[in-house]
């Protein structure tokens, strides 16, 4: 009820005054008495009351210090998904090891979480080939990428999902003609595309 609607009802009683009031107590008595009595019927109950279970008391609340302290857990960040490896091979080598393979299982993993997402595998070679310079290095460099391919593949990837190209030694990563030069050079690059990358 609003305030305005309070204040004027109360201001309605107050100004009945007293003797108002005694007028409406004499016909409250003269009606009671006029009304005719009505015989009293006791009433019987027509069903029996069905019977009131009592459960136990509730336990009292508890108080903060029986609870047990809050464990802080750090939450920490998942790891972020591998955009790709490079795997390196010995002179004329396009077999892999098995610490090789591994590196592959983490691209695997992010491959199986997006469906979207495809493999690029690209197989390289050094200037110096095969060993004892036999075969040709377009040819070494498409054995490193095939490698690759089949082990994605026992790794559960299909091969609709894995895109591979040989380059042989014509793009190298490092000019020099040092040992540490061929070695960087004699490689397969894994990376993880998604649509619309090129």
């Amino acid at each position: 009820m609003s305030p305005a609607i309070l204040r004027g009802v109360m201001g309605s009683c107050l100004a009945l005054g007293v003797a108002d009031l005694a007028w409406l107590d004499v016909n409250a008595e003269r009606m009671a008495g006029s009304a005719p009595t009505v015989p009293t019927v006791p009433i019987e109950p027509t069903a029996r009351a069905t019977r009131i279970e009592r459960h136990p008391p509730l336990a009292p609340p508890i108080s903060d210090e029986e609870l047990p302290p809050v464990m802080k857990t750090e939450s920490r960040p998942s790891p972020p998904e591998p955009e790709g490896c490079v795997v390196h091979f010995d002179r004329g080598v396009s077999t892999l090891s098995y610490d090789q393979a591994e590196m592959l299982t983490p691209i695997a993993d992010a491959l199986k979480t997006n469906p979207k997402a495809v493999v690029r595998v690209e197989g390289h070679a050094d200037r110096t080939g095969w060993k004892e310079n036999t075969g040709s290095n377009l040819v070494l460099s498409d054995a490193r990428a095939a490698a690759i391919v089949a082990t994605l593949g026992k790794l559960g990837i299909p091969r609709d999902r894995i895109r591979s190209a040989a380059f042989g030694d014509t793009r190298p990563v490092d000019d020099g003609t040092t040992e540490e030069a061929f070695r960087r050079n004699r490689r397969a690059e894994v990376r993880i595309e998604l649509p619309g990358d090129r």
